[in-house]
């Protein structure tokens, strides 16, 4: 194979620029524009899912509607208000048999 043939670059102007690379702009500037538009046309086609899932939603009852994570959230609230009904039970029969409060110092035992 013979070598290739050494490339030299030659410095143009700005004006020589425009003329000769006109025909290259169209293709870039919409290339481009494209990629800078691919953000709002993804947050737009979610919007437009989004829409559709909620308007597919209505007329149906909230346990047709409702997700894992509501369901999770709502067995929590439960234990916590579980737990505070019996804390407030056990204060409420302490305070029917006039039994002192408990002792700060659980290490003392009584004989």
């Amino acid at each position: 194979m013979e070598p290739p043939q050494e490339t030299a670059y030659n410095p143009i102007s700005s004006a020589d620029a425009v003329i000769r690379y006109a025909g290259n702009f169209v293709p870039s500037w919409a290339g481009a524009i494209a990629i800078d538009l691919l953000p709002g046309i993804l947050v737009f086609m979610l919007a437009v899912t989004q829409a559709a899932i909620r308007n597919g939603r209505d007329g149906l009852s909230i346990e047709e509607t409702l997700t894992l994570a509501d369901l999770k959230a709502a067995i929590n609230a439960m234990k916590d208000v579980e737990a505070s009904m019996g804390d407030a039970d056990s204060e409420i029969i302490r305070r029917m048999r006039n039994d002192p409060p408990p002792s700060k110092d659980q290490n003392t035992t009584t004989e």
